[in-house]
This record gives structure tokens, sequence and C-alpha cells, in this order.
């Protein structure tokens, strides 16, 4: 259609739209790593409900561990928006590390990882490995569940000597091996959005049993001291786990927390430069760079602190003075203070009941 002639030339209008949002590093997702399944020939797979896990098995995609750690991970209350499995195969001659490698050229949006295997040597090996990834950005959990009596008895267990004092795994204590408590409890506490609210790893797991044997206090006081998380009764909770700490006895939700305020820092920063080149503009090396830099940290931490990350009122900001290097090199430098927000999960009282009235100020 012709258009019809008229002035309007001379209003000339160009409009510039923000790229699009980017999605998020999935602080919620699982992944199983499961060895001899084939998945149809997928590397990994993500399911939504527990009718399409037992689907692929009725097709032999996966197997019977699968759907029941899929059965457990599904009864979480609230249950999780979604799982991941894996494949590994060690009969081709991959180890979980490779096969884990293979997974991420696929599919990385996922933060807890459990495997299958029960063998200390394959969890230490797996363990080691994350560990190293954080150096290359890549900053996950792995939480295993082992059976070895030697959490119980003073000292890290000799087969996982080498993990001591390293920070991204986490273990299960459970005298059997058939039990999928490391997979209930990464679930059920992953299922919450760090987003919205920092959340505790001490909590109530469902769909598990609880340790054949009960260890008396010397042997808990044990489990307690070697960072063996593990599971007992508590209140109404019929499986309550405890302490909720990684390897080195460190709080997991500090732990999140700092993953967390890292993958959003880099999302946010990337996404702030993008927004601006798509403009043609500059982020300006100035006193104005510095207070765009300065907003956008102190947002985050304002961020961290509506979700109990942090505590309300400590947190701090520095953007530094533009420096001859900083100019030669495009730098704006910022760095960051905050108080993190405990949990806690001792309660003592001291309390006396007497006979005679006392004395109460009003």
């Amino acid at each position: 259609m012709a258009l019809r002639a008229s002035h309007e030339d001379n209003v000339q209008i160009t409009i510039t739209l923000d790229p699009p949002p980017q999605a998020g590093l999935d602080f919620q997702t699982v992944l199983l790593l499961r060895d001899a399944i084939t998945l149809d020939g997928d590397r990994v797979r993500t399911y939504t409900s527990l009718n399409s896990v037992q689907s692929d098995e009725d097709a032999g995609f996966v197997d019977a561990f699968v759907t029941e750690w899929a059965r457990v991970a599904f009864s979480q209350k609230p249950a999780p928006k979604q799982i991941k499995v894996g494949r590994v195969d060690t009969v081709g001659g991959e180890s979980y590390e490779d096969a884990y490698d293979l997974i991420l050229a696929e599919d990385c949006d996922f933060y807890a990882i459990c495997m299958d295997s029960r063998t200390p040597a394959t969890q230490v090996a797996f363990a080691l490995a994350i560990e190293a990834d954080e150096a290359e950005g890549l900053r996950h959990l792995f939480i295993f569940q082992s059976s070895d009596a030697s959490w119980l008895t003073a000292g890290i267990p000799a087969a996982y000597a080498t993990l001591a004092d390293l920070e991204r795994w986490a273990v299960v204590y459970h005298d059997d091996d058939a039990q999928v408590q490391d997979g209930a409890w990464a679930v059920s506490r992953t299922v919450f959005d760090p987003d919205i609210r920092s959340y505790p790893w001490d909590g109530q797991i469902f769909a598990t049993d609880n340790l054949t044997t009960a260890p008396d206090d010397t042997a808990k006081g044990h489990l307690d001291d070697n960072s063996a998380n593990h599971g007992l009764p508590y209140g109404g909770a019929d499986v309550w786990i405890d302490k909720g700490v990684n390897g080195s006895g460190r709080f997991l939700h500090e732990l999140v927390t700092a993953d967390w305020f890292y993958a959003r820092l880099l999302e946010d920063t990337t996404a702030f430069k993008i927004k601006y080149s798509a403009r043609g503009r500059k982020v300006p090396l100035d006193d104005v760079g510095r207070s765009l830099i300065r907003k956008l940290l102190e947002n985050l931490l304002a961020q961290g602190v509506a979700a109990e990350h942090f505590q309300a009122g400590q947190t701090s900001v520095t953007v530094e003075p533009i420096s001859d290097d900083d100019r030669a090199n495009g730098c704006i430098r910022a760095s960051a203070v905050a108080t993190l927000l405990g949990s806690a999960r001792v309660f003592k009282f001291d309390l006396a009941f007497v006979r005679n009235p006392i004395n109460v100020q009003e």
C-alpha cells in the first residue's frame, strides 16, 4: 500500500530495545549422575514429574534406581519443579568426571549434584574435580551418601582424608546404602529460591528411613565433629537432617550465599555492560561510572538483605577513585563487606521453678 504524502518525514524516530533478559543460574535444580543407563542416547535429561521418569523406565532408558531416586525427590515438601539425570558410562571407559564434563557441554543449569555410587574412591575423585572447577568459575555443590562406619569414630574416615577442609562437598551418613537421603536432602533444601529467601540446610526430609542402628551419644558427637550430616527424629519430624554443613564444617547456607552473590553479580554486571553497549554508550570511566557501579552493587546487597542472606544495616560498599592504572586498563574497582545472617539450630533454656513467691520488677 502506497504511503500518503505528508510532512511526517520531518520527525525521525529511532527506537532501541534493551537486550532480552538472560536466565540466571538455576540454584533449585539437582543433577543425579547414574551409571549404566541409556537415556535413549541423551547425555542429560530434565524431568518435571515422577510419571515422566517411570515412562522412561518402562522404555528402558533409565533403571529402577533412577525411578526410586525420583520418587524420593518428588516426595519432598515442597516438591521440586524439576530434577536432572545425567548418564555415566564406566563400561565405555568414562569416569564420573568425564561424564560431568560432557553434561556441562550440553547443560550447566543446575547447582547440587548427587551420584549413584557409594564407593569412597569414586566420591573422592569427583569431589576433588568439583573443588578444582571453582577456579574456572563453576560453583557447584556435591552431596553424597556414605555408610563408612568410621564417620562414627574420632576423625574423618581415612578414605576421605584428602577432602578435609575442602568446601564443595557435603556428606550424609546412613548405614543403609539403599537409602537415598543424599538426594532427599539436596532436593529438600534447594527447592527454595535464594533470590527470594536464604534457606538453612538443617531440615526435615521425607520418603526415606532413619538409620538402621541409631547412634549413641558418643557416636552422634563424632558424626557432628566429622561434619557428617545425618537424619534422626526431631519433634514431629520423623527424619531431620542435622547439622546442615559442608565437609569443612561450614554452614551450607553461607556457601550458597557466596555462590548466589557471585552468580548474580556476574550476571548483573554483564547485563549492565551489554545494555550500555547496545545503546552505543560508554560506561564512563569517571565519578559517574563509579556511582553507577556503586548502585549496581548496593542493589544486589539490598536484595541479599531482603532475602536474609545478610544482616540489615550491615553492608558497606567502597568504589575506589580512578587511578592512572585504572584509566590505562579501563577498570572500575569496587569492594563490599556484608555480615552473613546466621540460622539458629541449637536452643538453650535455663529455667527455675520455686515454691516461694519471686520479686517481679514491673
